[in-house]
């Protein structure tokens, strides 16, 4: 990998992008390899002194990187085997670590038409998959624009490499906006991430999903599955979900559930009394043939 792009005829830098939150004391194993240049791409907002979980964009010598006894080499290799996998984006371009983090810190921040402001953690991989999602082909390309090709994982760990055909010294300069819809798709896309969050804290050990992508994808399915049910509300929509994952992702099929869910698609209840209404025999009689 790390002798991509050494056959062009202008000098090809390699960069990581790295979460701080997915690899604890990242700002300390930085600080021990002599000559290495990084910055913080929180640097000059409000939250920069965080520093212990701070987004970091490194500068990597690619001819140290051929060369396993060296510092870099090892540094890379231990934040790529470390990190929570997401966390790591690879970037390739012409440009300078200047001017790369002048772009990026662009998108620590985003505004709405009303000038509230958020903040985006765009250097976890699962966001960045979000935000390509939501972006125009334009939004897209500003944000590559300074990079010759992007290299991460995604949630499922496939290799998803982004190249860009028209790679550039010139960038976007305005302060980071989307729209009203786009950050109502933003948060949709986000949901069963918070979902997740609020299952593992307040279900812990009852969960046995052995990985978290196991639990992501369940939860996205129970998710599609209240739906047709017109459950799409917070409340009714976590009802449903923790339903789907401690008792069986398919206990809508039982035919008591079955005929009150067609009451809540119908308006003729709410769904916290569809499922409130369904006694532990019928859901113990569920788990069973759940785990039949």
């Amino acid at each position: 990998m790390f002798d991509r792009y050494a056959g062009e005829a202008q000098p090809v830098f390699l960069y990581m992008m790295v979460d701080g939150r997915g690899n604890a004391g990242l700002v300390n194993l930085l600080e021990r390899v002599p000559g290495l240049s990084y910055v913080s791409l929180w640097h000059g907002t409000e939250i920069e002194s965080y520093t212990d979980i701070a987004p970091y964009l490194i500068a990597l010598d690619r001819w140290q990187l051929q060369d396993e006894r060296s510092l870099q080499y090892r540094l890379a290799r231990r934040i790529w085997r470390e990190a929570t996998i997401p966390m790591v984006t690879w970037l390739w371009s012409y440009n300078a670590l200047d001017a790369m983090a002048s772009h990026y810190r662009r998108y620590v921040t985003y505004s709405l038409p009303d000038r509230k402001e958020y903040y985006l953690h765009f250097y976890d991989n699962r966001i960045l998959e979000h935000l390509r999602k939501v972006w125009t082909e334009v939004e897209c390309q500003q944000f590559i624009a300074p990079c010759v090709a992007i290299d991460y994982r995604n949630r499922l760990l496939v290799d998803v490499h982004w190249e860009n055909p028209q790679p550039s010294w010139e960038f976007e300069t305005d302060k980071f906006c989307i729209t009203n819809e786009q950050h109502r798709q933003l948060l949709n896309l986000f949901y069963a991430d918070k979902l997740a969050l609020q299952l593992r804290t307040t279900c812990g050990v009852r969960l046995d999903h052995p990985t978290v992508i196991d639990l992501y994808t369940l939860i996205c399915g129970q998710i599609e599955r209240a739906e047709k049910y017109r459950i799409n509300d917070g409340p009714g929509t976590l009802d449903y979900v923790t339903c789907g994952v401690l008792v069986s992702p398919s206990f809508d099929e039982h035919p008591f559930v079955n005929e009150r869910l067609r009451a809540v698609a119908k308006g003729e209840m709410s769904s916290v009394e569809a499922l409130e209404g369904v006694g532990d025999d019928i859901w113990n009689a569920i788990q069973r043939k759940g785990h039949a």
